[in-house]
């Protein structure tokens, strides 16, 4: 979180209504913290749910088919966890919640996770996909937050 956390503060902090607290180790070590049960928890669900999802493949003829189209949606809603997870743990909020909050906005959570994936797919962009999602992601919780699915 080198990268993420200053480029997600400055970003809520341009946005305004936000002023970026002052370093104290033990704010940083709790934010780590949560980060660290955030990014786990993630991708116990991720690794999870495609398992779950690849008995799909023995359907005869439309398994396949079905097992690609469920799968990428699946691993595009994960793409919009993380990246609004970012500044969701900074702001010490648990994963269940960015959970939720992207549950009832699936076309947020759709359309962000399918716009980070594609442009992983880009030669030459997917090098600034990292700085291009994590505000992305903080302008989505900021959205979230605003239509109260997080505490100010």
């Amino acid at each position: 979180a080198p990268l993420a956390d200053p480029l997600s503060e400055a970003t809520e902090t341009r946005c305004g209504d936000f002023e970026s607290p002052p370093f104290s180790l033990q704010s940083m070590l709790r934010g780590t913290a949560m980060s660290l049960r955030h990014t786990v928890l993630r991708l116990v669900a991720l690794v999870g749910g495609l398992l779950v999802l690849a008995p799909l493949h023995f359907i005869p003829v439309a398994g396949s088919v079905l097992w690609l189209i469920t799968s990428w949606a699946w691993s595009a809603f994960w793409l919009a966890v993380e990246h609004v997870s970012t500044p969701a743990a900074r702001h010490l909020s648990p994963l269940s919640q960015v959970v939720k909050a992207l549950r009832a906005h699936p076309a947020l959570a759709l359309g962000l996770g399918a716009s980070l994936w594609a442009l992983l797919w880009v030669p030459l962009v997917n090098v600034f996909l990292l700085p291009v999602a994590v505000v992305a992601g903080t302008l989505a919780f900021r959205a979230l937050r605003a239509a109260g699915h997080f505490a100010r």
